[in-house]
């Protein structure tokens, strides 16, 4: 073997290791392979030799000794997979490009709101006509790739977009963020609803940011604009409020975040919109009629009226009042009325056997908390382990959503009391959602902390469901998990 190739991602953390501990690493931008490395007759043969960056000797040279055996390893296996890791690269290069694609779309959108022109039909075709010959381009290298480098590239794809922008964008992910720039174009308002642990706020922001960099082109742009509901929520946050000027003694009226948000045509993010007051809310009755172009004039600023800029938008993200989720109030009609309302839903809501069938998009995002931006999975995650969970959390998604009438798990019910078979209220009152599944696993990839595994977090969270006292949640939880495991 003439050279060593560097396997990026899974050793970048011992070398910075070694080079806390004193060895003189040598790396350089490119993340090369460092010259304390040297190659014998075959890659089995990886010789490591050590040199301090200071010329003092090592203060613990078993340590450094280890960390270079694991650098060492990681490179080994490295070399041994690197035609199969290049299929892999280029796979998440056709995945990438498809994606590119569509953000296309949605850029094209935002920059003609920008620029307060149509966006047209013709731009629209064109721009879905590059999708749809990306996508083919992706699913025919996806057809004569091996199944191994097939998952790996999908998992590596995926995580890289978690990392970038939070999101796993499966079919539902997609729609939304459509829909969403859709009425950013059009400055309709759109309220998110649905369950804990489904990105609501994070595809907002994925939106609004995309808005925000193309306002910025070149330079970094500034943060979405997000308001949090909460209780004592005041008008002035939203609108503004008139107060005396320290210098001049006059009394001037302040602009909040809305207003400036008119006067800029950047998008607005009201977060758990039914947890702040509603009197507050209904106070933004007429500005949610409103679209780009149109002027406004507040009470609260006179005669002043405000022209809005396109590129402005209301997006408000709202768990539905119930019992489940205390502290939310019953949105009013008709300020409900004033929002496109698009509800989201646990992935793989449709499985027909939720014991028993596979849920896809909730185990693609499982295996993609599992591996690194390559997707290879980490040495310190057992896959059976991940899928485990990821059924498991599908299992409680349903129990927590579906009325117990309706429930289709009769093997696990089957022992309860004869209310719970009729009851129209779901047989659990918490779950385990797609983002605990992810950080969950996240949590456990690196192998870096004492006591932790996968397994056990799985039974930690088990313990969790009944955060009130009882083991009503914990129950069925554990009986799920025994029937996965046998099955």
């Amino acid at each position: 073997m003439e050279k060593l190739i560097c396997a990026g991602g899974p050793c970048q953390a011992y070398c910075q290791a070694l080079a806390a501990h004193g060895v003189n690493v040598g790396l350089n931008p490119d993340c090369a392979v460092p010259a304390m490395f040297s190659v014998g007759d075959t890659p089995q043969t990886i010789q490591f030799t050590p040199e301090s960056a200071s010329g003092e000797a090592f203060s613990n040279p078993k340590l450094v000794e280890e960390l270079g055996g694991a650098v060492a390893k990681t490179l080994i296996e490295s070399q041994a997979t690197q035609p199969e890791m290049a299929a892999t690269a280029e796979l998440i290069t056709a995945y990438e490009a498809e994606f590119s694609a569509r953000r296309q779309i949605w850029h094209g959108m935002i920059k003609a709101t920008h620029a307060g022109r149509p966006f047209t039909d013709t731009e629209l075709g064109f721009f879905q006509a590059e999708v749809a010959e990306q996508t083919r381009r992706a699913d025919e290298q996806a057809k004569q790739a091996l199944p191994n480098v097939h998952r790996q590239a999908q998992a590596g794809f995926d995580q890289r977009q978690l990392t970038e922008h939070g999101l796993l964008f499966d079919d539902q992910i997609l729609g939304v963020v459509d829909r969403l720039t859709g009425n950013l174009m059009l400055g309709k308002p759109t309220l998110l609803v649905g369950d804990k642990g489904l990105a609501k706020t994070q595809i907002a922001r994925f939106v609004a940011g995309m808005s925000e960099e193309l306002r910025h082109p070149g330079a970094i742009a500034p943060e979405p604009i997000m308001i949090s509901g909460h209780g004592d929520m005041m008008s002035n946050e939203l609108i503004g409020q008139v107060s005396q000027d320290k210098n001049s003694g006059m009394f001037v009226f302040k602009e909040g975040k809305l207003v400036d948000a008119m006067r800029d045509g950047r998008p607005v993010i009201l977060d758990e919109v039914n947890v702040g007051d509603q009197a507050v809310m209904m106070r933004l009755q007429d500005i949610l009629l409103r679209r780009p172009g149109q002027k406004i004039t507040l009470q609260e600023n006179g005669d002043n009226a405000i022209t809005i800029k396109p590129g402005f938008v209301v997006f408000a993200t709202a768990n539905e009042a119930s019992a489940r989720y205390q502290h939310r109030s019953q949105l009013d009609p008709a300020f409900r009325d004033r929002y496109d309302v698009v509800r989201l839903d646990y992935p793989d809501s449709n499985n027909r056997n939720p014991l028993h069938e596979i849920p896809q998009v909730l185990l693609r995002l499982a295996i993609a908390a599992a591996v690194d931006q390559q997707g290879r999975v980490s040495p310190h995650i057992d896959l059976t382990d991940v899928e485990r969970l990821a059924r498991l959390a599908h299992v409680t998604q349903h129990l927590y959503t579906i009325p117990a009438a309706d429930a289709r798990v009769d093997s696990l019910v089957s022992g309860s009391a004869t209310a719970n078979a009729i009851s129209t209220e779901p047989i659990m009152t918490d779950c385990i959602t797609p983002r605990v599944v992810h950080d969950t696993i996240r949590k456990c990839k690196a192998g870096n902390l004492p006591g932790v595994s996968l397994a056990d977090e799985i039974k930690h969270l088990i313990t969790k469901l009944d955060q009130a006292g009882g083991d009503h949640n914990k129950m069925y939880a554990q009986e799920a998990l025994r029937i996965l495991t046998s099955s």
